[in-house]
């Protein structure tokens, strides 16, 4: 048998299940980027722990590659100002990273719950 038939008809078997198992892809996906969210939320947190003010030292978006700075200055910059204080901004750091990881859990338990749902169909 060549792949291609052999992927053929896997997929003959998730047909009847096509919108349980976009949800389960979708709920994978949306895993995978909060995942990798919250640990670059790890960033302006360590900032502000080691080096004790915020400022523009908690957002550093040059010390990033790529888009990664920008993504930090759009999410965690609407809420950590510069002239705030390194207790303030800590507090706000850490609020967001439980708000992130609660999230990620979401999705890692949705993901869960639809792929074994899949699988036992």
């Amino acid at each position: 048998m060549t792949s291609t038939r052999v992927y053929r008809r896997l997929f003959s078997y998730i047909a009847p299940f096509k919108g349980l198992f976009a949800l389960a892809f979708l709920a994978t996906l949306l895993f995978a980027l909060t995942d990798t969210f919250s640990i670059i939320m790890l960033v302006p947190f360590l900032n502000v722990i080691f080096q004790g003010d915020a400022g523009e030292s908690v957002l550093p978006q040059a010390s990033l590659p790529g888009e990664l700075g920008v993504l930090l200055n759009r999410t965690v910059g609407q809420f950590v100002t510069p002239d705030m204080p390194a207790d303030q901004a800590l507090a706000r750091v850490t609020g967001l990273i439980i708000v992130v990881f609660l999230i990620k859990n979401l999705f890692d338990y949705l993901q869960s719950v639809l792929v074994v749902k899949l699988e036992q169909n």
